[in-house]
């Protein structure tokens, strides 16, 4: 009887609460980056209002179900997971810089909207398994030793925004998908 309620109270707050590590942040609520009303983060026993937006020298960084995050200011992080049916908005002339953390630097379980500027750093990785869209003004940059991944069931769409096309950034998984709406757009080198 006891097992059973330890259980059903873990699950039902939610799975990032198991391997929660002191430094995590997670999104609270739809807003923006830089506002710290967006997050919370882990003090080593509980979920607490966060004291500062999250960074490169933060732990993992989770972008909550139903929560909406939009980069209005200049960003830069790593492990960052955009959970299934959780968003995030990269705003006109705004970066988002992915840096070269433990594990993978970006997953996209759910929505990316890129209006500016998604800039991989050196040797940083990007997987897509939810949807990317590339605006007709916004660039994707990919540096060197970084790779962009399109798994299985993952969906990137361009309309013109400007991409790299050195061979051996982006790979496409089989069931991955590309797709461009712009005519005479250059595609990229991609395994």
């Amino acid at each position: 009887m006891t097992l059973g309620i330890i259980l059903f109270i873990n699950v039902s707050d939610n799975r990032k609460s198991f391997a929660a590590t002191t430094g995590d942040y997670r999104s609270k609520a739809s807003g923006y980056w830089s506002s710290i009303s967006t997050w919370e983060t882990y003090n080593g026993t509980s979920w607490v209002n966060a004291s500062a937006a999250p960074a490169q020298t933060d732990g993992a960084i989770e972008i909550m179900p139903g929560n909406t995050v939009t980069i209005s200011a200049d960003v830069t992080a790593d492990q960052i997971t955009i959970d299934s049916a959780a968003t995030v908005v990269i705003n006109s002339s705004r970066y988002l810089y992915t840096n070269n953390g433990t594990g993978t630097d970006l997953v996209v379980n759910g929505t990316l909207n890129i209006n500016g500027y998604l800039t991989e750093n050196i040797n940083s990785t990007v997987e897509v398994n939810g949807s990317v869209t590339l605006s007709g003004s916004a660039t994707d940059q990919i540096g060197t030793g970084a790779t962009f991944t399109i798994k299985s069931g993952g969906i990137f769409t361009t309309a013109g925004g400007a991409l790299p096309t050195a061979s051996g950034k982006w790979i496409v998984n089989s069931g991955g998908t590309y797709k461009s709406t712009a005519n005479g757009e250059a595609l990229p080198l991609a395994t």
